[in-house]
């Protein structure tokens, strides 16, 4: 299975990542942004996404130190 990283672009122009997620959540979670009934727990992060306007995908590792 491949894993990436999601990015959820916020209502509010904030950016949340979430590393390790399997590209089969990636597309549901594409397919509810912005839905007001889903929500979904990655590692110990709970995310509704009500307020998640886009999911973009990066299927390698993101270098944090270097910026992407």
């Amino acid at each position: 299975m491949m894993k990436g990283t999601a990015i959820l672009l916020n209502d509010d122009q904030t950016v949340t990542c979430l590393e390790g997620v399997e590209r089969s959540v990636y597309k549901e979670m594409k397919d509810q942004a912005g839905c007001a009934d889903y929500h979904c727990t990655i590692g110990n992060r709970e995310i509704c996404f009500q307020d998640v306007q886009f999911v973009f995908w990066c299927d390698s590792d993101v270098d944090w130190d270097y910026g992407y």
